[in-house]
């Protein structure tokens, strides 16, 4: 790119800066409003917090393009030896390249080679046919509430029609930057409220009707792109058969099952997190002299920030990495430097501009909330079950945990343990083993792999020691470079070089060991994928969408024709009505009571909606007075979903 072109891309993008202050959000619109509901000690309208942070976001941008414009002259320049570099790059693996580009071979990536594009093909189409059943079914309360509150719309009182409700469907500004809770993730939002437009547009649905799987569509997009990448980039290491196989191990992974669904961002970071690593093996491969992989690099890191903030540690270590590399494997250290640094300059800008208007408004909840989830030993084991095994360490004996899958009945809670922290100590240790007995200039994609587990591991100690909430799907960007590792050590095991001054039979035990260790592995891990991709394929996520239609159904049932009262206690209220727009809520024993005194006065029948037992039980038990009692209320019909706290009841009062 030549500095002519650079410059007239700052300049546009100046221009367009420019525009946003001039026609964008105005300070006299909005900053009162602010200042005074602070006054008032109210937290101030998101809207008004969003669009001053528009405009706070478009000055600092202008500041920034501006010093990138003076500055031009000298980043901008186009490397001297690029072209050089380009025209005895290698086309094949193995090539002379490899030792100057720390060890990343270079692998044409569109060259059909026997069976791997037919395999690879069969690996996506697997991947979508685990996952339709469960994205067909019933949202659960973090989508239902994102489906409600930013990307579909809300039903509310008619003002023309009283007694009537009116759809009032979510425009785009609200969907990009309404983060009154972090639950808006929001290039997943964006995407599912795209998916809607397009749905609407080809099945012309009623207003406030929507498809479950047309939530969930850009959720198995993502899921089918982070199978074809992470096959293309074991490719591009030079290891087409371990992509094939680390393809079909991310497909059918029970954990990427079940958050590859998940119309949220955790099914956007693991191909985000493999589209990172593509990025840096292309820059390592080409020394930084290429622009194109810069440019894929910012973007990826951009939306990957965007779309989950706590990726900063992973997005922080991976260009330490390429710092570390382009001073090591380049011919111009510094020059390449400041091409890493501008590159992450652009990519805070558009960051900035996207996230600071949901920045503001999380300042007013932000260490607010009136529950925790530190990270516990108990959830550092469960979290170590879902990423090697795919399931829950262990369910409690509940009736809303039967028929869910754990692994501590099939191992046992001692062996296991130990199990968990041998392997771990074998992840650790067999790359370190791998870097030092391998042959020079081979090491290339462990340096990636084991700067991502170093980013998890470094997370992981922030939130303990912080005492910040932890869920295992925090780490869910771990999960395919587990895999890779585990197939890479397999791959590399069974080839046959070997480093020189090592006995003859080693490369034979070495294949066998890692074959047998290989089907062990399988061994040991099968029954309890099969048990949860069975769970995952009968089951809603939670039976949000069947309570609704049961609820539906019952007035139907009443012999006197009354309309049933409908209300749900406690969590779950805030999403249900998704489903069930007419629904009320209660939220502790007297507003139940106001309910029940309702019902009898206009001698309706009421029906009482709870689940996430734990939490209501936990948080705001004395309702559970009124429902437990047999003398007042009867459980007609339980719904399952695929964790205990997505259990609904529907009690009937007597």
């Amino acid at each position: 790119m030549s500095l002519r072109s650079v410059r007239i891309l700052l300049l546009v993008l100046i221009a367009l800066e420019g525009a946003l202050l001039v026609f964008g959000p105005q300070a006299k619109d909005h900053l009162p409003a602010i200042q005074a509901a602070l006054a008032a000690k109210e937290k101030p309208d998101w809207d008004d917090d969003a669009s001053m942070g528009i405009r706070y976001a478009a000055w600092i941008n202008l500041v920034l393009l501006l010093v990138l414009l003076g500055t031009a002259q000298w980043w901008a320049k186009p490397f001297s030896k690029a072209k050089a570099f380009a025209a005895r790059e290698p086309a094949t693996p193995g090539g002379s390249s490899k030792d100057a580009n720390g060890g990343l071979a270079v692998v044409p990536l569109w060259g059909i080679k026997g069976l791997f594009w037919p395999l690879l093909l069969v690996a996506i189409v697997t991947c979508i046919a685990v996952r339709l059943p469960l994205a067909s079914k019933s949202l659960w309360w973090d989508e239902s509430w994102v489906v409600l509150q930013v990307s579909h719309g809300k039903w509310r009182p008619d003002a023309k029609k009283p007694g009537q409700l009116k759809f009032v469907e979510h425009d785009w500004k609200r969907c990009a930057f309404y983060y009154q809770k972090p639950t808006n993730h929001v290039p997943m939002s964006l995407a599912q409220k795209a998916s809607f437009t397009i749905s609407r547009a080809l099945t012309h649905t009623k207003p406030g009707e929507f498809s479950d799987l047309a939530a969930r569509m850009p959720a198995l997009i993502a899921s089918a792109a982070a199978v074809l990448l992470l096959a293309l980039l074991l490719r591009r290491w030079g290891f087409e058969g371990a992509g094939i196989v680390a393809a079909f191990l991310l497909a059918l992974h029970p954990w990427y099952i079940r958050y590859g669904v998940d119309a949220r961002a955790y099914a956007l970071v693991v191909p985000l997190c493999i589209a990172g690593m593509f990025a840096v093996t292309r820059i390592f491969q080409t020394r930084g002299y290429n622009v194109l992989p810069w440019v894929a690099w910012g973007a990826i890191e951009f939306v990957w920030l965007w779309a989950y903030p706590n990726a900063a540690v992973d997005v922080t270590v991976l260009n330490l990495l390429l710092a570390y590399g382009v001073q090591r494997y380049n011919d111009m250290p510094w020059q390449t430097l400041v091409r890493l640094a501008v590159t992450n300059v652009f990519a805070a800008m558009a960051f900035i501009q996207m996230f600071l208007p949901n920045f503001m408004q999380a300042t007013r909840w932000a260490g607010n909330e009136t529950v925790s989830q530190p990270l516990t030993q108990a959830l550092f084991n469960s979290t170590l079950s879902q990423v090697l095994l795919g399931v829950e360490l262990a369910w409690p004996p509940t009736v809303e945990a039967a028929g869910l899958v754990s692994s501590t009945p099939g191992i046992g809670m001692a062996s296991f343990d130990g199990a968990i922290w041998l392997l771990l100590a074998l992840l650790v240790i067999l790359p370190f083993a791998r870097h030092r007995f391998a042959p020079k200039g081979s090491n290339g994609p462990w340096w990636v792999l084991s700067n991502l587990f170093f980013s998890t591991s470094l997370f992981m100690l922030i939130v303990r020691s912080t005492g910040s909430y932890f869920y295992p799907r925090f780490i869910i960007a771990a999960l395919p470079c587990l895999i890779a590792i585990v197939c890479l050590l397999v791959a590399e095991a069974v080839r046959k070089s070997e480093p020189k001054g090592l006995p003859a039979w080693l490369p034979h035990l070495r294949r066998w060991v890692a074959v047998l260790l290989a089907l062990g592995l399988a061994i040991q891990v099968f029954p309890f994928w099969k048990a949860q991709i069975e769970v995952l394929g009968s089951r809603p996520y939670a039976p949000l969408r069947d309570v609704a239609t049961y609820v539906d159904t019952q007035p139907a049932q009443r012999k006197d024709g009354q309309q049933f009262l409908v209300v749900c206690y406690g969590h779950g209220h805030e999403t249900l009505p998704v489903y069930l727009p007419t629904v009320a809520s209660a939220v502790s024993k007297s507003e139940l009571e106001k309910y029940m005194t309702q019902a009898r006065a206009e001698k309706r029948g009421l029906l009482v909606i709870q689940g996430h037992t734990g939490h209501n039980r936990s948080l705001i038990p004395d309702g559970f007075q009124l429902l437990d009692d047999s003398k007042l209320f009867r459980e007609i019909k339980a719904f399952a979903g695929i964790d205990p706290e997505f259990y609904y009841r529907v009690y009937e009062m007597e």
